[in-house]
Formats: structure tokens, C-alpha cells, sequence
């Protein structure tokens, strides 16, 4: 379970998301890409909330 997480990733940047086995990672990013609805808290990509985005626009700012 993810909790008390904030992540701010400058525009035009590449990341990279590691750590141990279920630790979260597919969880996070299932959640950047809206395969899930989130439970609580707020995502957002290009201060626009995730779900008012289209899933073609998220599927072409993101890559799994």
C-alpha cells in the first residue's frame, strides 16, 4: 500500500521507479497511467487532475 507519498517530476524529465518486490512500484504506476481508480489523495499530470485527462493523452505522456 503507498501512503504519504508526493512525487514531483519536472516536465521533459525520465525517471525511473526501483525497490524491492511489492514494495509498490507496479501500484504507482498503474495509478499514474489510470489503469485504477485511486482511493484517496489527489493525482495529477501537468496540474490537471488524472481523470480529467484523456487516456489517450496520459498513454502518450507515459510509458510502462
Amino acid at each position: 500500500m503507498l501512503e504519504n507519498l508526493s512525487i514531483d517530476i519536472p516536465n521533459g524529465h525520465i525517471i525511473r521507479i526501483y525497490g524491492k518486490s511489492g514494495c509498490g512500484k507496479s501500484t504507482l504506476l498503474e495509478l499514474f497511467m489510470w489503469f485504477w481508480d485511486k482511493s484517496t489523495g489527489i493525482i495529477t499530470l501537468s496540474d490537471t487532475e488524472i481523470e480529467e485527462n484523456n487516456t489517450k493523452f496520459l498513454r502518450n505522456s507515459e510509458s510502462y
